[in-house]
């Protein structure tokens, strides 16, 4: 029951907050976008490797990536490395109504990416919440729901499916979106 009425607190909270969210929105094509934001879950050394070798992949295709990586820890695990442009949250940098207590998350939310994609499952709250702040001009996610309102654009997500594979199937979807020049405002 008490899990029922946080989700409830949660939900009225993050829609409130979702209203008040100004951003230019515009379909933005992969090979247009020039910064983008990524968001993943990791929840073991497998995952962070992945996570890597996805933000490695997009700089050597020259676009400026900003990684949020959500750890559902109250310390940092020994697998993780300092890395550039290359992010923390962790499960306590939330306060119960969900207000953010740390600065990089501020930042992520007002950087002003073209693309931000959210790589984490369908339905986990915390990283559905910063792309439903975010300011990009294209969201990208997972299909839930629960969350139509805080993407542009969702792909079907296969639970159980790997995570290489679900990542294949964000990039193959988004790399053939090519806007027309008089429709990009939406």
């Amino acid at each position: 029951m008490f899990k029922k009425i946080l989700k409830a607190i949660r939900t009225y909270y993050f829609r409130d907050a979702i209203k008040k969210v100004q951003r230019d929105k515009s379909v933005v094509g992969y090979q247009k976008a020039k910064k983008i934001g990524v968001l993943f879950e990791c929840n073991s050394a497998d995952d962070y490797r992945t996570i890597l070798s996805v933000v490695r992949d997009l700089e050597k295709e020259g676009k400026s990536v900003y990684a949020l990586v959500y750890i559902n820890a109250k310390t940092l695990p020994t697998f993780t490395m300092a890395q550039v442009n290359f992010f923390y949250c962790l499960r306590n940098e939330f306060a119960w109504n969900l207000k953010l207590k740390n600065t990089h998350l501020f930042n992520f939310l007002n950087a002003g990416f073209d693309i931000v994609i959210d790589f984490s499952s369908g339905d986990f709250f915390p990283l559905k919440y910063l792309v439903g702040l975010c300011v990009a001009q294209y969201r990208v996610g997972f299909y839930h729901e629960e969350y139509i309102e805080v993407f542009d654009l969702m792909v079907q997500d296969i639970p159980g499916q790997p995570i290489e594979l679900r990542i294949e199937n964000i990039f193959k979807t988004i790399k053939m979106i090519t806007p027309a020049s008089h429709d990009k405002q939406f």
